[in-house]
């Protein structure tokens, strides 16, 4: 029987640019190819031979969604490395730019990138025409999020505030005040949120995958856990990159097995840490977790818990002074090796760094869409295989529908994933 191919030459509401190809024989799909083909970007390579503290400003330029994940997650690195103290002030202002950040990518992708697929429309933009609170909703949340991004990180795109060792300015207690009567009004408003959830369909079934998260806290840690109960402090152990031909992309695997990361393996391993709030979203919404549009679920009760977290760091900062003066940290160490874990929007990322004399030696960088290539790629396969079963048929346009709603709901960011090159 001949292979049949189908393609999608770019993937649509997604960030970046990826393409799919599924080959299918008979009844049965032989392969599937997420094609993370974004233009190589040389960022492990770039930092090389840069004094530390220069490093994260660097390397945040991965993404400009989620800049503050990596300069956070490189300054952890380096932290470790360089035996740097963070002070308590700063560890609650990374917090609460993280979650800044988290609320702001996630109202992008649930309401702007999502959304679309639950009203089947083509765009926000026939969106707003249906529904115009939802939209603006979703605009006052990404609207709170950049604001923590500009006075903590220093702007809302690639700010240069976060060093190893905290910040080179803390914000105003004017801002912190300003932002935190913003917040209040949020949360004592009504969202619209869970009631587009609650018709959002089940797709993209995960059997095989393992999730991954980081322990200890919900946005970082010192180790990586697993859904087969294993952990470790040491990345290598928990993840093995590789790479495709097809895909500028490293991908990983847990044991041979392929890897889940984001607002799912959170919920599943690490749902205790979430607020009262987040979890009665998460209740009262029945959407079965085996599916990867459980993801989005997940983003959904994340931002609930994002605005609880929000409003309770503010209220604590605005009683702390924190516009002190800032001493520069000093390195306790000029050499050593360090890992930087967070919890990315889009799950784990890793930052792993060498650095000799104050000078960084060597890098790798892992990040969440990498590590859910191959999910995404069974995800898919998966689908596939019983939208044929169950239609005795094939459509091309169904396949090609039902694939891109699933690596959507993944919520991809494929600038982020393709920072790699080999050179010989």
């Amino acid at each position: 029987m001949t292979m049949r191919k189908i393609s999608i030459s770019e993937l649509s509401r997604v960030e970046g640019i990826g393409s799919v190809e599924i080959f299918i024989n008979g009844k049965k799909v032989r392969d599937v190819r997420v094609k993370l083909i974004e233009g190589l970007r040389f960022l492990e390579l770039i930092p090389r031979g840069l004094l530390y503290k220069e490093v994260p400003g660097i390397v945040s330029r991965i993404c400009a969604i989620c800049y503050a994940s990596h300069a956070i997650a490189s300054s952890m690195a380096l932290e470790k490395a360089l035996s740097i103290k963070v002070d308590r002030r700063d560890k609650m202002l990374r917090e609460l730019l993280l979650y800044g950040e988290l609320l702001e990518s996630h109202a992008l992708h649930v309401y702007f990138l999502i959304a679309p697929d639950i009203y089947d429309e083509l765009d926000f933009i026939e969106l707003y025409k249906k529904d115009k609170s939802l939209v603006k909703e979703g605009f006052m949340l990404v609207k709170l999020g950049n604001m923590l991004r500009e006075i903590i990180g220093g702007r809302p795109i690639h700010g240069l505030n976060i060093i190893p060792g905290g910040f080179v300015k803390r914000p105003s207690a004017d801002s912190i005040d300003k932002v935190l009567e913003i917040t209040e009004n949020i949360v004592e408003s009504s969202l619209i949120l869970e009631r587009m959830l609650k018709c959002y369909p089940e797709a993209g079934p995960m059997e095989g995958s393992v999730a991954i998260a980081t322990g200890d806290h919900y946005l970082y840690g010192n180790r990586l856990i697993t859904s087969t109960g294993k952990e470790s402090k040491n990345y290598r152990v928990i993840l093995e990159e590789q790479t495709e031909e097809y895909s500028h992309a490293k991908s990983a695997l847990h044991s041979g097995r392929p890897a889940v990361v984001g607002a799912i393996s959170r919920v599943l391993l690490k749902e205790k840490f979430l607020s009262r709030e987040a979890r009665e979203l998460l209740n009262s919404i029945e959407h079965d977790q085996k599916y990867i549009t459980y993801n989005v679920i997940c983003q959904g009760a994340e931002i609930v818990e994002a605005l609880e977290r929000i409003l309770s760091i503010l209220k604590e900062l605005s009683k702390l002074n924190v516009e002190t003066h800032i001493e520069e940290p000093y390195p306790k160490k000029f050499s050593g090796e360090g890992f930087g874990y967070i919890e990315a929007p889009r799950g784990v990322l890793v930052h792993h760094y060498l650095v000799e004399d104050l000078i960084l030696s060597k890098a790798n960088i892992i990040t969440p869409t990498a590590i859910n290539q191959k999910s995404m790629e069974r995800a898919v396969h998966n689908h596939v295989e019983t939208l044929i079963f169950n239609k005795g048929s094939l459509n091309e346009n169904d396949v090609i529908s039902c694939a891109e709603q699933i690596i959507r709901a993944f919520d991809p960011c494929i600038s982020c994933s393709v920072h790699v090159c080999f050179i010989k």
